[in-house]
Parts: C-alpha cells; sequence; structure tokens
C-alpha cells in the first residue's frame, strides 16, 4: 500500500492510494494472485471520490471503476447511479480512514463502505494489542476485525487487521478468506513515512 501523491480530482484534492498485491512464487502455483487496487481520497473529507480495481485470481479476471460524487449522494458504476450516503468509503479507503480513528480495545467502530451495489455498515471489533513480526519488522499492534457480510477484496466473514499501536496506525499485516484455498495473509515489508493525515476524534 502506498499513498503516492496528491492531485487534483473532479475539483477536489485527493490522496492517491495505491495497492499492488502478488502472491509469492510457491502459492502461485496453486493459485496465482494478483490485484492492482487504487483509491482517491478526499483530503478534507478522508472518504473516497473513485475506486478502480483490477482482479487476477486463479482463473477468475474483473476489472471495475466505482465514481463517487459525494455531494450528490450518487456513485456511477456501468453508466448505472446508485445512491449513496455522504462520506461513504470503498474496500481501500475505508482501511485508510479506520487509522485516523481512536481505536480502544473492546470498543468497536462502524464504517459505511459502498460494494456489491448497496451501502454497507461494517461492524469493526478492536480485539486486543499484541506484538507481531513480519518482514518490515516487529511492531506492537492494535488487531481490529471487521464483520464482512459481502464478497469484495475481502471474502465475506470475518476479516483481521494489524495497525501499529501508534499515532500512525500503520496497516501491517492483513488476514483474508480465499475462495478454494481458505485464507491469505498479506505482510508489510517495508515502509517510509510521509507526511501526517489529521486524525478524526
Amino acid at each position: 500500500l502506498a499513498i503516492e501523491d496528491i492531485i487534483e480530482y473532479q475539483g477536489h484534492k485527493v490522496y492517491k492510494v495505491i495497492v499492488d498485491a502478488k502472491s509469492n512464487k510457491f502459492f502461485s502455483i496453486f493459485y496465482p494472485i494478483h490485484d492492482i487496487l487504487e483509491s482517491l481520497i478526499d483530503v478534507d473529507g478522508l472518504f473516497t471520490r473513485r475506486y478502480w480495481t483490477k482482479q487476477d485470481e486463479g482463473n477468475r479476471k474483473s476489472e471495475r471503476k466505482y465514481e463517487f460524487h459525494q455531494e450528490q449522494n450518487i456513485v456511477k458504476y456501468k453508466d448505472k447511479d446508485y445512491y449513496i450516503r455522504y462520506g461513504i468509503q470503498d474496500e481501500i479507503s475505508s482501511i485508510l480512514y479506520v487509522r485516523t480513528l481512536d481505536l480502544r480495545v473492546g470498543t468497536p467502530i462502524y464504517v459505511d463502505i459502498f460494494a456489491k451495489k448497496k451501502n454497507w455498515q461494517v461492524k469493526c471489533n478492536v480485539l486486543r494489542i499484541e506484538k507481531i513480526r513480519v518482514p518490515a519488522g516487529e511492531f506492537e499492534t492494535i488487531l481490529v476485525e471487521p464483520e464482512l457480510r459481502f464478497d469484495g477484496v475481502m471474502k465475506k466473514g470475518k476479516a483481521k487487521i494489524w495497525f501499529t499501536n501508534d499515532k500512525w496506525h500503520i496497516p501491517v499485516q492483513v488476514q483474508s478468506k480465499v475462495k478454494i484455498i481458505g485464507a491469505i495473509t498479506m505482510k508489510l515489508k517495508s515502509y517510509r513515512l510521509g507526511k501526517e493525515i489529521a486524525h478524526n476524534k
């Protein structure tokens, strides 16, 4: 995951966020995965303005683009308009949004996400603080478990996201269900701190 730059989009300043996820060589023998996801996140509102995905998983390929017109409560997808609640997130912007919240163990948080042509309110349980090791190093993390009721980038069920337990809340590990093989774990390989994103209280 990388926040590449702040750009102008439809008259709004947005963070351009890219996720490029690939399975390793061994895993690719059984179930190759290469997903590219791009989210344009409003700098002031910290909600999505556009979401584009290109997914190649096993024998299944798909490409989608969603244009969010937040002020008009509309998202455009395949030449159709769908109603959205103002401030709605996509599947990637939601992770960046959660980063800005005050995460407290035992206190669930709720995030509005548009997926599968519907508005969803996703409950995210803040489970516990634990130390984990990933290729980027050892981190004290706070484990968040979204309860997903739809299949998207992360599959229906309980996903797990480990954020660093500091002011940055960097997502260092993500675990999600995957069709056929059961589950996949994505781990942070390296990181570089940029400008701080304003936090929501």
